[in-house]
């Protein structure tokens, strides 16, 4: 009898998986990359760097330590740092974190 009642229920799901599998996105749905986006991004002209290998990851590292930055990405031929924020942050904030040897301007 037990066999008769999950027969059923299990072919409900499996047919309902199969069309949640099939079914097409609504482009008015979140999806969990919107989800994921930063909250703000921040564009720093960074002075003072002299070299990728000691410089870049200096800079990488000061700016990665603020609280609430998600991400940082440093163009050593341009000069700039591009951090991604999961909250919006005050750039002053970001520009006090790297060491002394550097300047930083906002660019945004």
């Amino acid at each position: 009898m037990l066999a008769r009642i999950l027969t059923p229920a299990l072919l409900c799901g499996l047919v309902l998986s199969a069309s949640a599998c099939t079914r097409q996105a609504d482009p008015s749905e979140t999806t969990s990359r919107d989800a994921a986006a930063p909250a703000s991004t921040v564009l720093l002209t960074v002075e003072g760097m002299s070299c990728t290998f000691n410089c870049k990851p200096a800079v990488e590292a000061a700016l990665a330590s603020v609280e609430g930055v998600s991400s940082v990405e440093v163009d050593f031929e341009a000069k700039t740092a591009k951090v991604e924020c999961e909250k919006p942050i005050d750039p002053t904030v970001l520009v006090k974190a790297l060491p002394e040897r550097f300047t930083a301007t906002v660019k945004n």
